[in-house]
């Protein structure tokens, strides 16, 4: 999807590949391809209404201004529709109308709904153009958009790792810290990251999504799929530093490394 030029004249280093417009910064190509997938991420919580970029969410924030005839009866707070004073009093009264038809969850917006739908269905609407990857939400279509152009702004202080999100960053913070805010509802288990507590959760209920393509073993847990794989492909991605000998899994490498001395040993 996004395609960076190599800096020759200092101008129009980034280029769309859905209609190959040049751009000569990185926040203006993301605005553009906002235009192509259809992504507003600017939302009027009072109106109903989403924009691609932020001037037009002011812009039309200020012709609205004048509009507010409906008062909340609980805060006070005024809308310009109706439907907007609805979703606000919800927000009072703690009703969720919407409710998914596959489980029990229920929701006081719609569109938390059908997104929380796609959970069931597996139902992946929107494909990045560069790498053919489908996801579920436009917003981290957008998130992923940022890996092919490099950009990760937020920066971990404690060991300088990068992440595109800061949601991102915060969980991994918390391997820094020690808090683990993820708990297991089967075993108590408690975990840093809710990717690790979800994985960890497959091994309560017996799930297995990951399949080997080669001889069809499945694996309830992304990481020893990976591991399997390498005994199909031959791929050994972990090379001892001393001896330069290579190795499937890390903690074989390890493992190896010992015979080198335990003060030469590199994690």
């Amino acid at each position: 999807m996004l395609q960076e030029r190599k800096r020759h004249t200092g101008v129009n280093l980034y280029q769309c590949n859905y209609c190959n417009k040049h751009f000569p910064h990185r926040n203006e190509l993301v605005v553009h391809l906002r235009k192509h997938i259809g992504e507003k991420p600017y939302q009027n919580s009072q109106w109903d209404k989403s924009f691609s970029n932020i001037s037009n969410h002011r812009s039309h924030k200020i012709e609205q201004i004048r509009e507010k005839r409906h008062k909340c009866s609980y805060c006070d707070k005024r809308f310009a529709t109706k439907s907007s004073i609805t979703k606000h009093v919800r927000t009072h009264t703690g009703e969720k109308p919407y409710k998914c038809s596959y489980c029990d969850e229920c929701f006081s917006q719609k569109y938390h709904m059908l997104q929380h739908q796609r959970k069931h269905t597996g139902e992946k609407p929107y494909q990045c153009d560069h790498c053919k990857k489908y996801f579920a939400r436009q917003d981290v279509l957008m998130v992923h958009l940022k890996s092919h152009l490099g950009e990760k702004p937020y920066n971990c202080r404690k060991c300088d790792k990068r992440f595109a999100r800061l949601s991102g960053l915060r969980q991994h913070q918390n391997i820094h810290t020690g808090k683990k805010p993820h708990q297991c509802s089967y075993c108590q288990k408690r975990f840093s990251t809710k990717f690790v507590l979800t994985e960890h959760e497959k091994i309560h209920t017996m799930e297995k999504p990951y399949q080997c393509s080669d001889c069809e073993k499945r694996f309830s847990q992304k990481s020893n799929w990976i591991k399997h794989k390498r005994k199909h492909t031959g791929e050994k991605p972990y090379q001892c530093s001393f001896c330069r000998k290579d190795f499937a899994q890390k903690c074989n490498m390890v493992r190896h490394q010992m015979s080198h001395g335990e003060n030469n040993i590199s994690m």
